[in-house]
């Protein structure tokens, strides 16, 4: 990897870029340590946002699994019935 440094004041960049032969080398390894057996383990990030929306959504979904009507739970929440309806129809009756 190349060290690139800040002119301004002498100290190498707190992030540094790789070069592609550098990029190149490192797939490299990783796919033969995969096909010499080494599984990597993967995450991912998840993602909670804190919208309203979504906090509404939850709250759909946790009536709707209480066997609540789409109209019942939109007098429960003080929101409208399309908006109930349209929750659904976008983010399914899954929580997020």
């Amino acid at each position: 990897m190349d060290e690139h440094i800040d002119e301004n004041t002498g100290k190498p960049f707190d992030i540094q870029l790789c070069s592609g032969v550098c990029i190149g080398a490192a797939w490299r390894n990783v796919t033969e340590s995969i096909k010499n057996g080494v599984r990597p383990q993967w995450t991912a990030a998840v993602v909670r946002r804190k919208s309203k929306a979504f906090e509404y959504h939850n709250q759909i979904v946790n009536l709707l699994n209480k066997k609540f009507t789409q109209k019942k739970i939109a007098e429960a929440l003080g929101i409208s019935h399309g908006t109930v309806h349209s929750s659904l129809k976008q983010y399914g009756r899954e929580f997020i």
